[in-house]
C-alpha cells in the first residue's frame, strides 16, 4: 500500500511540475518577398494565465502573442511570464527566401551596430542626467471616440471637482453623445485637470477644425503625483538621447568658427555681394559665375528633405529645439564654408 502511494505522490509532483513549466510553440511566416514583414504567433502551454510577452521587438505590446513586422534573418527574443511569476526565454527567427531579405537582414545589423556608435550619449552613460523620458499628465478622452467616429460629444456633467485627487477607474464625468449619456472614466491615478467646461462641446465630427486638430478628443487631463516614465509598447523606456555624432559636428564646426576668425558673421556681407553678382566678370575664365558656385554649395546641403525635418523639429520641439538648431545652423555654416574652400587655394 506504501508503495503505491508513493507512486501516486510522485506521479502527481511530476505532473504539477510539469504543468508548472511554460513551452512555447511558435509559428513563424514569412508571407512574401516584401522585406520587414516577418510574423512570429506563440502559443504557450503549461503554467498560469494570464501571460506577458515581453518582445525585443518595440512596437509589440505587452500582451500580444504575435510580433509582426519583423526583419527577416534577424533573431527575436521573447520572455514570457505568467501569472504565477515563472517565466521563459526563447529567441526565434524568421527566415528569409528572396534576395533582398537575405541582403536586408545582413545589413540590418550592421547598420544597427553603426547606430550603436554614432548615436551613443556619453552623458547619460556617466550619469550626467537621466534619458529616460517622463510624463507629467495623462489626457482622457471622450469615451467611445475613434478617429473614423461620427457624431457629437458633449460634456453633459462633471462629477468630480477640478484640482480633486482621482483614482484610474473613477467616473469623473458623463458625456452626451448624439444624445446617448456615456460615463467618461479616469485612465490614471491623480490631479483631475479640466480641459472642457460643463456644457461645452469636446469633439464634433462634422467640424472640421475637430477632425484636422490633434487632441481635439479630449475632456480632462490627470496629472501624476510623480511624473511617469513613458514606455514603448514592449515596455522598454522610451528615451531621448544626446547622440555622440552631434556632439562630434557641433564641436568641430565650433573649432572651424573659431579657427576661420568667425566666418559665419564676418562673411554675411561677402555672401550678399556674390548674391548680387558684385564679383561676375564675364570675361574672367570658366563658366561657372560665383551666384552659381555659391547656390551649388548650398543647395548640396540643404533639401528638401533638410527643410521638412526642420519643420517637424520645430513643431514638436517647440522653442528649445528651435534655439538649438539655429546655434547649431550658425556654426555649422563654418564646417561648410571649410568644406567649399577645402581643395581651393
Amino acid at each position: 500500500m506504501r508503495k503505491y502511494l508513493l507512486s501516486f505522490l510522485f506521479s502527481v509532483s511530476v505532473f504539477t511540475l510539469y504543468a508548472q513549466e511554460l513551452q512555447l510553440n511558435a509559428e513563424i511566416e514569412n508571407p512574401s518577398k516584401i522585406i520587414n514583414n516577418g510574423l512570429i504567433k506563440l502559443n504557450v502551454e503549461g503554467g498560469t494565465a494570464p501571460y506577458t510577452y515581453k518582445w525585443s521587438n518595440q512596437s509589440t505590446p505587452l500582451d500580444s502573442p504575435v510580433s509582426e513586422g519583423l526583419v527577416e534573418g534577424v533573431p527575436y527574443s521573447v520572455t514570457v511570464s505568467d501569472a504565477a511569476g515563472n517565466e521563459v526565454t526563447e529567441e526565434f527567427t524568421v527566415p528569409a527566401q528572396a534576395i533582398t531579405e537575405h541582403f536586408n537582414g545582413t545589413f540590418a545589423p550592421i547598420v544597427a551596430s553603426m547606430g550603436s556608435v554614432l548615436f551613443w550619449d556619453p552623458f547619460s552613460a556617466i550619469g550626467v542626467y537621466d534619458p529616460v523620458v517622463y510624463a507629467d499628465v495623462k489626457r482622457v478622452p471622450a469615451p467611445e471616440w475613434s478617429a473614423t467616429v461620427e457624431g457629437k460629444f458633449i460634456l453633459k456633467e462633471w462629477l468630480k471637482a477640478e484640482g480633486s485627487h482621482v483614482e484610474e477607474g473613477d467616473a469623473i464625468a458623463v458625456v452626451s453623445k448624439n444624445g446617448e449619456d456615456i460615463t467618461a472614466y479616469a485612465n490614471a491615478a491623480g490631479n483631475l485637470k479640466y480641459l472642457v467646461k460643463e456644457g461645452g462641446v469636446i469633439y464634433n465630427s462634422e467640424n472640421k477644425e475637430h477632425v484636422i486638430e490633434q487632441g481635439a478628443q479630449y475632456l480632462a487631463a490627470v496629472e501624476y503625483d510623480q511624473p511617469v516614465p513613458l514606455t514603448h509598447p514592449n515596455g522598454d523606456f522610451q528615451q531621448k538621447d544626446i547622440p555622440f555624432i552631434v556632439i562630434w559636428l557641433v564641436l568641430g564646426a565650433l573649432f572651424f568658427t573659431i579657427r576661420m576668425g568667425f566666418i559665419n558673421i564676418r562673411g554675411f556681407g561677402h555672401a550678399l555681394d556674390l548674391a548680387k553678382g558684385k564679383y561676375d566678370d564675364p570675361n574672367a575664365p570658366g563658366q561657372v559665375t560665383h551666384f552659381q558656385a555659391l547656390a551649388t554649395a548650398v543647395s548640396g546641403t540643404v533639401g528638401l528633405g533638410n527643410i521638412a525635418g526642420v519643420a517637424v523639429a520645430v513643431s514638436l520641439g517647440g522653442a528649445g529645439a528651435t534655439l538649438w538648431m539655429i546655434v547649431a545652423g550658425l556654426l555649422g555654416m563654418s564646417s561648410k564654408f571649410v568644406e567649399c574652400t577645402l581643395g581651393v587655394k
